[in-house]
């Protein structure tokens, strides 16, 4: 886990809450999370707009859509006081990599569910759309421990 609201000159290293972070977190936060059925498994699933969809899209097709041709990685944010960020990033093996921003306080079901399929889908806001973009987490023991730690992060205060 890093944490973030570092003040310089503190001979602690600790932390203290800055508004700005705080709020640029926040203003940054990818708002819209849903789920799709995977084979009946209720997969949790990052919407975005069709033009970021469709470039991911482009990258997955010149990664040459082999197996394990994304990779998926969460960075958890946390500045000590209960206010946890995870940026989940996808890279493909074109070294193409999506970053999306997830206020955890609020989308805490989010990774709940991820624990529990070990899928992540990535799919259009465009009606209608039906093309999705599922990725099988390969470990999924680190997820749960990422849940945790998620879950200790938010406990702080």
């Amino acid at each position: 886990m890093i944490e973030w609201f570092r003040r310089p000159g503190r001979r602690d290293g600790g932390s203290a809450p800055g508004t700005d972070e705080l709020e640029r977190y926040r203003a940054i936060s990818h708002k819209s999370l849903d789920f799709r059925d995977i084979d009946g498994v209720k997969a949790p699933c990052i919407v975005m707009d069709a033009a970021r969809f469709y470039q991911m899209l482009v990258w997955y097709r010149e990664s040459g859509s082999r197996g394990a041709s994304i990779s998926t990685d969460l960075n958890i944010l946390s500045d000590g006081l209960g206010h946890v960020f995870v940026n989940v990033r996808l890279t493909f093996k074109n070294d193409r990599s999506v970053n999306v921003m997830i206020d955890a306080a609020e989308h805490l079901w989010f990774f709940e569910e991820m624990a529990k399929a070990t899928i992540l889908t990535v799919a259009s806001d465009e009606s209608g759309e039906q093309t999705i973009v599922a990725v099988q987490l390969p470990a999924p023991e680190k997820m749960v421990d990422a849940l945790d730690i998620i879950r200790g992060g938010l406990m702080r205060k």
